[in-house]
């Protein structure tokens, strides 16, 4: 309860906080389960194999730099995980039937995970 004169913000504060670093660096996986591919993203890195061949060279990729690196470098690629799964889920936001769409969605996650590829390589 509020005693007179206390402001929300300051019971709000902590408690935002205490979410946000719970948030901060948690693990999310590039991992598609090809029996229960939903989205046009993950029916095509099931579907298309060299979307899948590139996925699965980032996962290992992934899990090699995770298991090499330590404190806030292990952190900052966590933290760069989230934003690229929406980054590459975004390749199937377009009309789904419309002609030439798993051709764009193919291209899009062929693109996207060649370039996260290369950057992660970059920091073997």
């Amino acid at each position: 309860m509020l005693r007179r004169g206390q402001r929300v913000g300051a019971l709000v504060s902590p408690l935002l906080i205490a979410v946000a670093v719970s948030i901060h660096a948690q693990k999310v996986s590039l991992v598609v389960d090809c029996s229960n591919a939903l989205t046009a993203v993950e029916k095509t890195i099931c579907n298309v194999e060299s979307v899948k061949q590139l996925n699965n060279d980032l996962e290992q990729l992934t899990k090699r730099l995770e298991a090499s690196l330590t404190g806030t470098n292990r952190e900052a690629l966590i933290d760069t995980e989230k934003p690229f799964l929406f980054t590459r889920n975004q390749c199937g936001s377009q009309k789904g039937l419309a002609p030439g769409f798993s051709e764009r969605v193919a291209s899009c996650l062929e693109r996207l995970l060649t370039q996260r590829k290369a950057a992660l390589a970059d920091a073997v």
